[in-house]
C-alpha cells in the first residue's frame, strides 16, 4: 500500500462507516494474521466492506490473504463482482433480500 492508501485507511478509520467485517479486511490487509475477525452477515455489512473497498482500491490486494484468515469470507470475496453488482442495483431501495440470501448461502459453505 502506498502513502495515499494508509491516509485513505485513516479517514475511513475515522468515520463512522466501519464495522467488524470491514474492519477485519483493513486489518488483515496491513498485516494483522488474528484478532476479532468476521464477515459479512448482511446487505449492511457488505455495503460497509463495499464502501471502503470503493475508497481503498488497494484492499482488492488482500483478498486471497483476508480469504485464507477467515473462511467466511473467502466466498463473498470469490463472488465480490456479483455481489457489487447485487448491492448496487437494490442500494435506490435499501433493501436486499437477495444479497442477503446470497451472503447466508456463501457463508454456509465456508462452514
Amino acid at each position: 500500500m502506498n502513502a495515499q492508501d494508509l491516509k485513505d485507511i485513516g479517514e475511513w478509520m475515522t468515520s463512522q462507516d466501519t464495522g467488524v467485517s470491514s474492519e477485519t479486511m483493513v486489518a488483515i490487509a496491513l498485516g494483522a494474521e488474528k484478532g476479532r475477525f468476521d464477515a459479512p452477515h448482511d446487505p449492511s455489512d457488505f455495503g460497509r466492506c463495499y464502501r471502503l473497498v470503493q475508497k481503498v482500491p488497494a484492499i482488492y490486494g488482500a483478498f486471497d490473504r483476508i480469504g485464507e484468515l477467515v473462511p467466511a469470507f473467502a466466498g463473498i470475496l470469490r463472488e465480490w463482482e456479483e455481489l457489487c453488482r447485487i448491492y448496487e442495483r437494490d442500494l435506490p431501495t435499501g433493501i436486499s433480500n437477495e444479497l442477503y440470501e446470497r451472503i447466508k448461502q456463501l457463508r454456509k459453505e465456508a462452514a
